[in-house]
């Protein structure tokens, strides 16, 4: 599936019962959305993520492999994000790329064409290089994931290899799942001992100020690992942080328990390079129980930073940095207890989202599918008060739920009249429905007919959502109070004329009188562009007409509003005294509250003649 297409390839994947006459496998999600936050356990899943991506420019995508990492403990599918440099959102696809397609098409990356992922650079891949990337690493998954055929396991696993297949395309990948064992920063291990460096367990979200925030150096168009500001109160994974500014300076991690990589061929470290402190050169000492350590390079020494540019380049993405195990010889690699990071380079910034036991072969994944939360629509009357109300909105839960779940619940748009809290409910196992309790406030006073509160449900652990959007309808009961107009009639010109509405109580929204000339009587000389100030002809009549247009050939539409309390509202009309003498003269008009039916009205001002 392509970009919204991968989301749908993904909520498929959810869907889809193990009962079915088919069994899906594995995905493979192509610069894909992930507007719901979700991700399917217990299926391979290879996430293509296209450094030059200018439509889903956040590479939202990783989400898929992410969340997969926490959301149940038991999932061995391998989820592996696969990044694509040079690549872009559309070339992917033959119907989104110019010269090919029959409907309009273009290349999203816009910006200078000499400049990062700019058309002309020779990293930016062109529209056969990219496809014929895509072509390769999709055979590979089918391979993988449905046949399984370990040997292509390195393709998606982080390890550093060329497909000859891809040419020249600089292809890198990282990996959750797959039979790893993890020690996460902060759960299953503390920061180490600190030599010269700054360290920390920083929380894994952007934008918050906060010392304490991995991202804070960054934007989330920027940061597709970390958490934004919504939505609020998901799990934050903390990452060991490092910045130094003299070779020789480290920090680590100390695990709570010791990991064993005797069946793995690697330690694996998901690191990230800051792009704004460019390449860095470390080594990596290593820890066994006995209080060994053992200090090697990883590979060159050498782990590049992304390519820095404006808007959303200079991504914070984190490449595997590799320990082999055949070079820990002399270890106890039944007892690894943790490792520190040695700079080689002068100064650098890293951090470090987990490190893991990476197997030499995919293990059989479970055949289970996870439990999935579908959030209800719900109406109630509103009442009257005047203490807060509550609605209960239904949850239901598809499947069987074996461990307790975490779910985030997140207002996304209400007209409620108030601003409604995010929830965190805790499912436990066997649970098959509940309810959410949303307040609102119930009174006297009429309101909108409906007042609506939009929620989400982003699952965080042991359940995955389904239907996560839903509504409360609130259906206000109150009645709409009497309305009545009024007029100044009959007036010396010169003077103003006003017209007025006048509520018999108070409402809870927004009104406007809207006032229209329209033509008098026959008996009766209608007012004139002449007969108002020039300052009016100026403000309210567009165009200006001749002095001699009536004024319901006008394009005058007036109003006056009420906001929510008011009771009144009055619109003025100012007119001019001449010295000419006139005819009984009048200005009508055609007035309606609008937002209520059957409001409208007519309302006649007489103006008398002053000039004798």
């Amino acid at each position: 599936g392509h970009s919204r297409g991968g989301e749908g390839v993904d909520r498929t994947a959810l869907e889809t019962p193990l009962s079915a006459p088919y069994r899906i496998s594995g995905q493979v999600l192509i610069g894909p959305t992930d507007f719901g936050r979700q991700t399917a356990a217990y299926v391979h899943t290879a996430t293509f993520l296209p450094y030059c991506d200018g439509d889903v420019s956040d590479l939202q995508g990783q989400i898929f492999t992410e969340s997969a990492r926490d959301l149940t403990r038991d999932d061995t599918a391998l989820h592996s994000s696969v990044l694509m440099l040079g690549a872009n959102h559309n070339f992917y696809n033959t119907e989104w790329t110019p010269r090919i397609s029959v409907a309009p098409s273009f290349d999203d990356w816009g910006g200078d064409p000499e400049a990062t992922c700019g058309r002309k650079t020779q990293e930016r891949l062109s529209a056969l290089q990219q496809r014929k990337v895509g072509k390769t690493y999709i055979a590979g998954a089918v391979h993988m994931m449905a046949a399984d055929d370990q040997d292509v396991l390195p393709m998606f696993d982080g390890s550093s290899v060329r497909v000859a297949s891809a040419g020249e395309a600089d292809v890198r990948t990282h990996a959750v799942g797959g039979g790893r064992e993890l020690r996460r920063p902060g759960e299953g291990a503390r920061l180490g001992r600190v030599r010269g460096a700054e360290a920390q367990l920083c929380r894994g979200r952007v934008g918050v100020d906060s010392e304490g925030a991995c991202g804070r150096f960054t934007t989330q168009e920027r940061a597709p690992h970390w958490l934004p500001p919504f939505p609020r109160k998901l799990t934050t994974n903390k990452a060991l942080e490092m910045t130094w500014d003299v070779a020789g300076q480290s920090a680590g991690l100390r695990f709570r328990s010791p990991l064993d990589l005797t069946t793995a061929k690697a330690l694996d470290l998901r690191t990230i390079v800051d792009p704004k402190l460019g390449n860095v050169r470390l080594r990596v000492r290593v820890y066994d129980d006995a209080g060994r350590a053992l200090t090697t390079p990883l590979g060159n020494g050498l782990v590049p930073a992304l390519p820095r540019g404006p808007f959303s380049l200079s991504k914070h993405w984190a490449q595997t940095v590799r320990v082999p195990t055949n070079r820990l010889a002399g270890l106890d690699l039944t007892q690894i207890t943790g490792f520190d990071l040695e700079a080689v380079s002068s100064d650098g910034r890293v951090w470090v989202l987990d490190a893991a036991a990476a197997p030499a072969r995919l293990p059989s994944v479970p055949q289970k599918r996870l439990a999935r939360i579908d959030l209800l629509d719900v109406r109630v009357d509103e009442g009257d008060g005047p203490a807060e109300s509550l609605l209960a909105m239904p949850f239901v839960i598809r499947g069987q739920s074996e461990t307790s779940a975490r779910v985030v619940i997140q207002p996304i748009d209400t007209s409620a009249g108030r601003r409604i809290p995010t929830q965190v409910i805790r499912i436990p196992a066997g649970t098959r429905g509940g309810e959410l309790e949303i307040p609102y406030e119930a009174d006297t006073v009429d309101d909108l007919r409906v007042q609506r509160i939009e929620v989400a449900a982003f699952a965080d652990r042991g359940v995955m959502t389904r239907h996560y959007l839903a509504s409360a309808r609130i259906i206000d009961d109150d009645p709409t109070p009497a309305i009545s107009f009024t007029r100044t009639s009959p007036i010396d010109e010169g003077s103003e004329a006003k017209w007025s509405v006048h509520l018999a109580a108070q409402v809870d929204y927004y009104l406007a009188m809207v006032a229209k000339p329209i033509p008098p009587p026959p008996t009766v000389t209608e007012l004139t562009v002449a007969d108002v100030p020039p300052s009016f002809r100026e403000e309210q009549l567009f165009p200006v007409p001749p002095l001699d247009t009536p004024m319901s050939q006008t394009q005058l539409y007036a109003y006056a509003q009420l906001d929510p309390g008011d009771t009144t509202a009055t619109y003025s009309m100012p007119t001019l005294a001449d010295e000419r003498a006139e005819t009984r003269e009048a200005v009508t008009m055609r007035l309606r509250l609008v937002g209520i039916k059957d409001s409208a009205t007519t309302r006649a001002i007489h103006v008398k003649d002053t000039s004798h």
